[in-house]
């Protein structure tokens, strides 16, 4: 028994049961997912019939004439789902009404539509009208009987549509009932015996009624599904434009940098020339005090031009920074743009193709990281070029403070040699006077000229001491300030080999973890268990970041999504 049947047959002796114990009589009773003996009264005489022998199944009969039932005695009789497997259904209506009383009910429910269901046979359904051919039958065989209900059930869980119809056997003195079981369900084409007028008239039934709805759904879906796929097509076109462009600005800055880097080399080449031809002069200056003076000057003004080298080498780096980070700024901004536009991509794939939108979604960033992991390592060789390039610097810068060091002990000892010459020659000329026999000889003007010539040695060679200790100092301090910048830069270089492994694992984890049967999941599942694995892999905390970021949130994006699209550009945590 399906459940319209059941539903309705308690609503049936709710209603056209009388006060006192009633006495029922039920046509094929058997027990089959449900009985209506559920519904009757505790104090009510309640009868089954069936053909076969079962629970609710009081006596077994094989026909019309062995029910062994007295006539005229019930107050209801009923027979639901069962005239659709009697081949003459009509003896059995007139049997029913010979066993109920006068004033008593007669209930048949049948269905009017649904599949074949043989037990043992299927032989008809009813429409709308049948209620009226069965009242007319039975007074044709000398019935008072009056079609007090009839209607076409709405179905609800299960696919039928039950015709129900509702007679009252006469004669009888009480006035026929006003409560109709109609008002209670969902029903079509009601007919009672109030009026000859159609109550809710359907010249369809629910069947085509929910074809037709059907049919239409369909039609909106095609018509959606179409114009999604213009829409996709359209932006798959602006898309490719945009990706062009992008291409021709990047090989553009490549350009421009690759330029500005062979700029720097030549000035670079320039420096270590001058450099040299220094170097040259220092060893040559040795020679001669005039030489080592005239080196020196030489040396100062390279130093100078050095130094102006060196400041202009740090503000062009600047400027290059710069650079550098407005083209970062662009870049970022490209990448958000594109990522928006991947977005409206997958939303209108989530629309169309329904699950092929996770497997998109995962190329995309699959796509995302192996970029990322191209700019990345031509970071890394960029600062270990750089870094080289410093570690040669300060090589050359150490050279030269070693060849300083050692003009500096030789223009020292030279210092000391001249310290005692002159106190020699002074000692000589400050001796004690002889004695009164003996006189002094006269000090001859060449020993004043060679004292004088001394004496003027040593300012020179203090000079030149003085000289080379500053210069000493401004070396050291160039290289301090090398070994800073190295130091910088190899932070830098291991951040970007920190990233560059990071980017490898979690790429790795996406691609592999992925299953031919995830196509079949929930894409809300699939980002669960992904999540799940990323955590238990050290990758990826998807909620610590949410809770870090809350403007993740109001972005609408998938976390990691929104930390490869965002959050590495603006060097955000992930875990």
């Amino acid at each position: 028994m399906h459940d319209t049947a059941y539903q309705i047959g308690g609503l049936i002796m709710d209603i056209y049961l009388p006060l006192s114990p009633a006495k029922i009589l039920e046509i094929g009773a058997q027990n089959v997912n449900g009985s209506l003996r559920d519904h009757a009264p505790r104090n009510a005489e309640y009868v089954g019939l069936d053909f076969e022998a079962g629970d609710g199944v009081d006596i077994v009969v094989t026909g019309t004439g062995d029910w062994n039932v007295p006539d005229a005695h019930f107050d209801l009789v009923m027979a639901s789902s069962v005239f659709e497997h009697d081949k003459a259904f009509w003896q059995t209506f007139v049997a029913m009404c010979r066993k109920a009383k006068p004033g008593g009910h007669i209930y048949v429910s049948a269905p009017s539509n649904g599949t074949v269901h043989r037990y043992p046979k299927d032989y008809w359904r009813f429409y709308p009208d049948s209620g009226m051919a069965l009242e007319q039958w039975a007074r044709s065989e000398g019935f008072d009987l009056t079609l007090v209900e009839s209607f076409v059930a709405e179905r609800e869980a299960e696919v039928w549509n039950d015709f129900c119809a509702v007679f009252r056997l006469g004669p009888s003195d009480a006035d026929l009932n006003r409560d109709f079981v109609h008002d209670k369900v969902r029903s079509t084409n009601v007919l009672t015996w109030r009026s000859s007028r159609i109550i809710n008239p359907k010249d369809d039934t629910e069947d085509m009624r929910l074809l037709g709805q059907a049919r239409e759904e369909t039609r909106k879906w095609v018509a959606h599904s179409e114009f999604l796929n213009a829409t996709l097509s359209e932006r798959e076109t602006m898309w490719e434009t945009e990706r062009a462009n992008l291409k021709a600005e990047e090989a553009q800055l490549r350009t421009a940098h690759s330029a500005e880097i062979e700029q720097r080399s030549n000035q670079i080449r320039e420096l270590e020339q001058q450099i040299e031809q220094h170097r040259s002069s220092l060893a040559d200056a040795a020679a001669t005090a005039q030489e080592l003076d005239v080196s020196r000057r030489r040396g100062e003004e390279l130093a100078a031009e050095l130094e102006r080298l060196n400041n202009q080498a740090q503000v062009d780096a600047e400027q290059r920074e710069e650079q550098i980070r407005a083209f970062r700024d662009k870049l970022s901004e490209l990448q958000s743009r594109l990522a928006q536009r991947e977005e409206e991509a997958a939303q209108a794939w989530t629309s169309a193709e329904g699950h092929e939108r996770e497997r998109d979604m995962l190329a995309a960033e699959v796509e995302k990281v192996r970029r990322d992991l191209v700019d990345a390592n031509g970071w890394v060789m960029r600062l270990a070029l750089t870094r080289t390039e410093m570690e040669r610097r300060i090589t050359g810068l150490e050279g030269d403070l070693a060849k300083l060091s050692k003009d500096f002990g030789r223009v020292q000892q030279r210092n000391i040699l001249l310290e005692s010459r002159v106190a020699s020659l002074s000692a000589q000329t400050a001796r004690p006077a002889l004695s009164d026999q003996t006189v002094a000889p006269p000090r001859s003007d060449s020993t004043d000229e060679e004292i004088r010539r001394l004496q003027d040695d040593l300012a020179q060679a203090t000079n030149t001491l003085v000289s080379k200790e500053l210069r000493i100092n401004q070396h050291v301090k160039e290289l301090v300030m090398l070994g800073n910048m190295l130091a910088s830069e190899q932070d830098r270089l291991l951040e970007f080999e920190k990233q560059n492994a990071w980017l490898r694992e979690t790429g790795k984890v996406i691609l592999d973890y992925r299953r031919w049967w995830w196509r079949f999941i929930p894409s809300s599942w699939q980002r669960k268990r992904r999540d799940r694995h990323l955590l238990k892999k050290g990758l990826f905390d998807a909620e610590a970041y949410v809770n870090k970021y809350p403007d993740v949130i109001t972005s609408g994006q998938d976390p990691l999504r929104h930390y490869f699209y965002h959050g590495v550009a603006e060097n955000r945590q992930y875990f």
